[in-house]
């Protein structure tokens, strides 16, 4: 196999993981690899959205409003939608979260992306 390093690429390269990657501890561990990330989540995790503006008083919030995956009511609206018709399965629908991050890597925000289809949902990160 022939490995070609990362400076020498024409693009940006995309590192794809399944859903047991989707944790503060990898994000940490891959904070200097110059590549983008595109993860599964399972629905069972709890992200943290930026925080509100800093009020002047006492140390700056690192985090937000929790977003849970498995709580609709916590997501908020999306900073976009799309749906798309696909002749052979049918109707899918995506929305996109911007600057979330994990508790534990607060430092490290990314999207979150929603695909939705009639028989399967799933969470992506990417960032």
């Amino acid at each position: 196999m022939l490995l070609i390093p990362i400076q020498y690429l024409s693009a940006r390269p995309i590192a794809t993981y399944d859903s047991e990657y989707g944790s503060a501890a990898f994000m940490n561990l891959t904070e200097d690899i110059p590549s983008d990330l595109l993860l599964r989540l399972r629905p069972n995790r709890c992200l943290y959205k930026s925080p509100a503006g800093y009020s002047g008083c006492g140390r700056p919030r690192k985090h937000g409003d929790k977003f849970q995956l498995a709580n609709a009511a916590s997501w908020g609206e999306a900073q976009s939608t799309s749906t798309l018709e696909d002749e052979t399965i049918g109707q899918v629908q995506i929305q996109q979260w911007s600057n979330l991050h994990f508790k534990k890597s607060a430092q490290r925000h990314f999207q979150v992306i929603l695909v939705t289809h009639h028989w399967w949902s799933g969470f992506l990160l990417f960032g």
